[in-house]
């Protein structure tokens, strides 16, 4: 903390660390701490980490199965927020620039599992309404991308020869084996490890948006999911 300039909405959270032995001139010092304030402040930190790691699941808006930040970086003095984008979005652009709904279940309420095949369907005339570009990615539970065979990160609108059913549709699947009727073009390649979560990176796109979401290959029926 030394040199960190405190801005006025920050001096009260940065006067209260010194009950704690931080302080912006010296940094941390435990040595000034009894032994009763270490022990709870080993228990501060693991309960810390526990709600950082809670609220990083539910950032933003949740709609049928998507979770969506629509305050970006702008979390003011709730610290907590802050903290969980830091740990989930950590770079995350202003929603007018870019926005990313995050699916972390399928349509069924299930947990992504990189074991199962998934299938993403945007109808003809529902194609995400972006000023820039759209696509979808998929990330390990670390939030790494997924390192696969065919080298393909993403699906959307900049994939080359991205195939539409003959309604117009867009079917994209998810899934560690391409599909059986030759849209590989509509098909990335996942591992059989955890999947979550799955994002869409929509610049400029808008709160009414809906599209189909992440439902299981071998289910009959079909639900309309907001993603916005």
């Amino acid at each position: 903390m030394q040199g960190w300039h405190v801005n006025a909405e920050e001096r009260e959270i940065v006067q209260s660390l010194a009950e704690i032995g931080i302080t912006p001139d010296q940094g941390f010092r435990p040595e000034t701490l009894s032994a009763r304030k270490l022990s709870l402040l080993d228990e501060g930190f693991a309960t810390g980490r526990s709600q950082v790691a809670e609220a990083s699941l539910t950032l933003g808006t949740q709609q049928n199965g998507w979770t969506t930040n629509y305050r970006g970086p702008r979390f003011g003095t709730d610290w907590l927020l802050r903290a969980a984008v830091a740990k989930d979005q950590i770079y995350v652009a202003i929603p007018e620039e870019a926005v990313y709904p995050i699916g972390r279940v399928d349509a069924d309420g299930r947990p992504l599992h990189g074991a199962k095949r998934y299938r993403i369907r945007f109808a003809a005339d529902a194609l995400p309404p972006v000023n820039a570009f759209w696509s979808i990615t998929a990330y390990d539970d670390l939030g790494h991308m997924i390192p696969n065979p065919i080298n393909r990160y993403s699906v959307g609108d900049r994939t080359a020869g991205l195939i539409r059913e003959p309604d117009g549709s867009v079917v994209v699947t998810v899934a560690s084996t391409p599909p059986a009727h030759g849209e590989g073009q509509n098909w990335w390649c996942q591992s059989d490890a955890n999947l979550s979560p799955l994002g869409t990176e929509q610049p400029k796109i808008c709160r009414s948006y809906a599209a189909r979401f992440c439902h299981s290959a071998s289910a009959a029926e079909r639900r309309s999911l907001n993603v916005c």
